[in-house]
Parts: C-alpha cells; structure tokens; sequence
C-alpha cells in the first residue's frame, strides 16, 4: 500500500469587513453609562490616513470629539472621498478639536526618534487631561512597526487614566490597519 501523503486543498479566505464605527465605541461603559454617557477617559485614536474613508474618519471625529488631533504625518493631506483641507479644519473646529502639526518642521523627512521627543515635550508642555480622546493621524509606511506602543510609552506618564488605544480603520476579528 503505497503512502498516501494530503495534499494541500485551495481554501478561500474571506477578505476582513470594515467595523462600522459606532458613538458606543467612544463613550465610557460604565454603570451610569446609559443615562450619562461619558467619553472614555485615557483614549488614544490612531488614524491610519492613507487607509481610511472619509466616513470612517468624519465619524470618529464626531463620535470621540477629541481635545487634540495631532499630526505625524510628514505630507499631510485630507483628500479622502470628498473631504479638503479645508472641511477637514471646519470639522475640527465644530467639534471643538485643536489641531497641532508635529511635523512641519521637519520639512517632510520621516524621523521617529524626532517626532517621539516633540511629542513629549508638547505633554510637558501643554499638560493634556485625557478626560477627552487624543487623535493621531499617522502614515503607517511612514514610521517603523512599533511606533504607536513608543508613542504610548510616551504618553503614559502624562496619562493618568490607563491608556486605551483604538485604531481607524477597524476590521473584524481584531485586525487593524497596522497588522495588514
């Protein structure tokens, strides 16, 4: 009897689907959570530009109407969809949201070290609550793999709240934009 080794079958897999991006994801869940609803305290949002909709990033700024957007960016751009440059700093002063560019002196050359110390010293300076979320807007094939966990251990000590990080664009089953 000749052995009969498997050989290995065509499986199909399904492409992740896009979560939708509810007012749920943002506010605080806690006992009082349905009849005063409160931001979640310690919230960073990682916005991965190049990968989003214009949706996905209107919804986000009007659902957690964060107190800070902060740019890491090294070229940025906000035409996605129909969205500018423009309606992108209208939608930023509707929701009561400072806009801060952390990179234009940089004149456009990525440098993540550079951009982890003006981070720190914009917290050391401006003292940021949390009691808000924080927005970034980043590039993924801009900065290494393991930016967001040094941006988190730069902003920890600044955080009094524990640091949650949530990701746009979202996917199913726990896959984000950076493990793509």
């Amino acid at each position: 009897m000749a052995d009969q080794t498997e050989r290995p079958r065509l499986q199909i897999i399904r492409a992740p689907q896009r979560e939708t991006i509810k007012p749920d994801d943002f506010q605080d869940q806690g006992a009082q959570s349905s009849l005063f609803p409160d931001r979640r305290r310690g919230l960073l949002i990682f916005v991965h530009f190049a990968d989003i909709t214009e949706q996905e990033f209107l919804q986000t700024l009007e659902y957690a109407e964060p107190s800070y957007v902060l740019e890491f960016r090294f070229a940025p751009r906000f035409d996605v969809g129909k969205l500018t440059r423009q309606l992108a700093f209208q939608a930023f002063t509707a929701h009561r949201s400072v806009y801060i560019d952390l990179t234009s002196s940089m004149m456009g050359k990525p440098n993540g070290e550079a951009l982890i110390a003006k981070l720190r010293h914009f917290f050391e300076d401006v003292r940021v609550s949390f009691d808000q979320p924080v927005m970034f807007l980043i590039n993924r094939r801009e900065l290494s793999e393991d930016f967001i966990a040094r941006v988190l251990e730069t902003v920890s000590p600044f955080n009094s709240a524990a640091p949650e990080i949530y990701e746009v664009p979202r996917f199913e089953k726990g896959l984000s934009a950076s493990s793509r």
